[in-house]
């Protein structure tokens, strides 16, 4: 089956003629050597036996650990030094998110036609529910979320990309609720606890009466429950 992002995908071939397909906008942010050169940044990585190019591009996609056997290749495609490394996982995940010059979906809040942009490719990779919807219809380009306002969108979009929730507003946190299990998420529990535990930092006078209110909306008795232990009303 062809999707509609094939055109951004790029062969990558070893020596001995193996070969695999990976996508160009996801190499270009998490490796800075292939941005700046691309044809000598290939070349480096084609000299590699397949073993150590897979251990490469997981590293990329996934931030998977260097094995020290493996890092003089990093460091011959100049993607690590050194062992241990800070990592620009995160970083470089979200200027992917930031990246509208390549991004081929949006996603439309409750109340809204105010968008978020993402990658079909990223939504395929990480959610259930949109691999299903992709493969039923290729060219869907758009989808609108009945529960999350577009705050509560970028901070989901962001933990797609990331694997964090960037506590960007506090009431967004309740509408991220279920929202695992609605996307088919590998880890569907996950969100709901990072929302759950960035709530118990955030929640205060000023934000309450609102977070209970959406919280009883979506029949969120957790995080009611929350809301009355620290200000009851």
């Amino acid at each position: 089956m062809s999707f509609p992002w094939a055109s951004q995908m790029i062969e990558v071939r070893s020596r001995s003629g193996w070969s695999t397909k990976v996508y160009e906008p996801l190499i270009r942010h998490r490796w800075a050597f292939y941005a700046r050169d691309q044809n000598q940044a290939l070349q480096k990585l084609q000299q590699l036996p397949p073993n150590t190019i897979q251990a490469i591009l997981e590293h990329l996609y996934a931030n998977t650990p260097v094995a020290r056997t493996n890092l003089p290749a990093f460091k011959a495609c100049k993607i690590v030094d050194s062992i241990p490394f800070e990592s620009t996982y995160h970083r470089d995940m979200t200027s992917l998110l930031e990246d509208e010059s390549s991004s081929d979906f949006s996603l439309l809040p409750r109340d809204s036609n105010d968008r978020v942009n993402v990658h079909r490719f990223m939504l395929f990779a990480r959610s259930g529910f949109f691999r299903q919807q992709f493969k039923a219809n290729p060219t869907m380009f758009q989808f609108q979320d009945p529960n999350m306002s577009k705050v509560a969108l970028q901070m989901f979009a962001g933990y797609l990309y990331t694997g964090r929730l960037e506590p960007l507003d506090a009431v967004g946190f309740v509408e991220l609720f279920q929202a695992g299990k609605n996307y088919q998420l590998r880890d569907p529990d996950e969100i709901d606890f990072l929302a759950m535990n960035a709530l118990s930092k955030l929640l205060s006078p000023q934000n309450a009466v609102e977070i209970k209110a959406r919280a009883e909306q979506r029949q969120l008795q957790e995080v009611v429950n929350l809301v009355q232990e620290h200000f009851p009303c």
